[in-house]
């Protein structure tokens, strides 16, 4: 329907328009396109146009102007929103055809409009499913490296949860450390899981003797760091988690291997990984030597930062209230997947450091 203002000159709309469409004089907003006639101009001038355009967004308008409007007039419509703008004289035989073009160009707007939302619909839905396939096939690969890292440490240290440890230890301090990118967590988290994959190709004559290596196996067995570092790098999802098992070997003031870096040149994964991984070992009980006490790590750790490990880590991990470092290692039996990891430091932060059950 076309809203005809009521305007005198106007009076002769329905037989310029002629059966094609229904002129009548209803407010604006209901109908499919405005009429505005000179009256409405001599009034407001193009202003009108803008009033239009706030309240009826959505209905275009054609304007009929004096055969002597000026061109600034004309522009000034155009300016404000008009479809399209004819004199009197050209109303009787253009007007119909110019709002047929109007409402057609108006209806290929509003399918196009249609076209889009239902596009950014359908995109939507398959992002949200393709996200959801990535999600299932993450969980996937953190329940397969799960199983083969509790394997590891059978093989080793018949010490059970070591490698869950670290990693969660590790995560806790890479978020102390201020790494806030999820990509980045995700890798130390790997990586740490993983930090001794490579001992997977060391013979059991040299992982599992009782006694002390001669020169000739120690060789062997620190080849197990490249060794790691090259199987994590030939694997996609695990590349960027190839630091740990690589690096954290080297010692902070050099000296350490595969490649005796020092300070910063070591990837800073690897410096937080190695010091977690040096207070879980003074923690646990291996054979050759007894289980220790927080309290006994300390002054060990001391004793060693600046020298193979870091002691800005050294430092942040011991600020880290020490129930924490117990709450995590309870919660690490539960951790089975990076999201597991993630949600039980972030319950440890929560908890401000408080123990277990507490």
């Amino acid at each position: 329907m076309i809203c005809v203002d009521e305007d005198p000159a106007l009076e002769a709309a329905p037989r310029w328009l002629g059966k094609a469409f229904a002129p009548a004089q209803v407010p604006p907003t209901d109908g499919d396109l405005r009429l505005i006639g000179p009256m409405q101009l001599a009034t407001s001038g193009a202003r009108v146009l803008r009033r239009h355009r706030l309240r009826a967004p959505d209905v275009p308008c054609v304007v009929l102007t004096p055969d002597d409007a000026e061109l600034e007039l004309v522009r000034a419509c155009f300016r404000e929103g008009a479809a399209d703008v004819l004199s009197l004289s050209e109303a009787p035989g253009e007007l119909a055809v110019c709002i047929r073009r109007t409402l057609d160009a108006r209806a290929l707007e509003r399918r196009d409009r249609e076209d889009t939302a239902a596009l950014a619909a359908e995109l939507g839905k398959r992002a949200r499913e393709l996200q959801e396939m990535v999600t299932q096939v993450r969980l996937a690969y953190d329940h397969t490296l799960g199983a083969l890292v509790a394997a590891l440490d059978l093989r080793e240290e018949a010490t059970a949860n070591h490698s869950a440890r670290v990693a969660l230890y590790a995560l806790m301090l890479g978020l102390r450390a201020g790494i806030d990118d999820s990509g980045t967590l995700r890798d130390l988290y790997h990586g740490s899981l993983l930090h001794d994959i490579g001992k997977i190709g060391i013979p059991d004559a040299v992982l599992l003797k009782p006694g002390e290596l001669s020169d000739p196996e120690w060789e062997i067995m620190r080849g197990h760091a490249k060794l790691g570092g090259d199987m994590l790098d030939g694997i996609a999802f695990l590349r960027g988690a190839r630091d740990v098992p690589l690096y954290h070997h080297e010692a902070w003031a050099g000296g350490g291997y595969p490649h005796g870096l020092e300070a910063d040149q070591i990837p800073v994964s690897a410096r937080i990984f190695a010091a977690v991984d040096s207070y879980d070992a003074i923690r646990s009980w291996r054979p050759y030597k007894p289980e220790h006490t927080y309290s006994d790590a300390v002054p060990m750790l001391h004793r060693v930062a600046g020298r193979r490990l870091d002691p800005g880590m050294v430092e942040l991990f011991l600020d880290q209230a020490p129930e924490s470092w117990d709450w995590l290692a309870g919660a690490a039996t539960e951790a089975q997947t990076f999201g597991d990891a993630m949600a039980a430091c972030r319950e440890c932060m929560a908890r401000g450091g408080r123990s277990v059950g507490k």
